[in-house]
């Protein structure tokens, strides 16, 4: 794995464990937040939880993955990383939130796409 996706593993991996710790221990607004994006077939809290979870799987490949030098984690890290990142946008847009809200998961995406190439 080349030096900048290093970088960006270290970067991704260390965004997503402080966004899914925090999701998924409740901590700052997401109790509020995620009622407001009324996702369809799951409750709220749930979901919160739930993408807290795939976001710490993220972290924890993308650390890994920098760690150990892998490729293959920092692909299926990036792969997760832009998934979520494109379900967050969808969700910030869908709702009619502020650019400022879409800015970081669109960023985020941004850099995972760019991991997924450079790995």
């Amino acid at each position: 794995m080349s030096t900048i996706a290093t970088i960006f593993s270290i970067i991704l991996g260390v965004a997503f464990a402080g966004a899914g710790g925090t999701k998924v221990a409740n901590v700052g607004p997401h109790e509020a937040e995620f009622p407001r994006y009324r996702l369809p077939a799951v409750e709220a809290q749930m979901a919160r939880v739930m993408v807290g979870l795939a976001e710490l799987v993220a972290a924890l490949l993308l650390l890994i993955a920098a760690i150990a030098s892998s490729t293959a984690l920092a692909v299926v890290g990036a792969i997760i990383v832009i998934l979520t990142m494109i379900g967050a946008v969808a969700t910030h847009v869908r709702i009619g939130d502020p650019p400022a809200k879409v800015a970081p998961a669109t960023v985020l995406g941004v850099l995972g796409i760019l991991l997924l190439i450079l790995a």
